[in-house]
């Protein structure tokens, strides 16, 4: 399909991922794909949309001003125990 990428073309962006690299790709993939049309490819708009999802997520946990500091992204990438 024009203007989509499969999960082989994500994935071949990072040769030397380690297996959990691999598998946290292959999750992003999938929710891009879950949160579009599900048709087992990404496209620019799934890709972007993601992207719009995980600032919005990372802005939840800070100041809700629709843009993702550098204190909000460390917090939303730092696992708490």
């Amino acid at each position: 399909m024009s203007g989509t990428i499969t999960i082989d073309e994500y994935l071949a962006d990072s040769p030397d991922a380690t297996d959990d690299e691999v598998r946290r790709m292959k999750n992003r993939f999938a929710v891009m794909d879950r949160r579009g049309d599900g048709n087992g490819v990404v496209s620019q708009a799934e890709f972007i949309n993601f992207g719009k999802f995980v600032i919005e997520i990372a802005d939840q946990n800070g100041d809700h001003d629709g843009r993702m500091s550098r204190e909000e992204f460390v917090d939303s990438v730092t696992a708490t125990k």
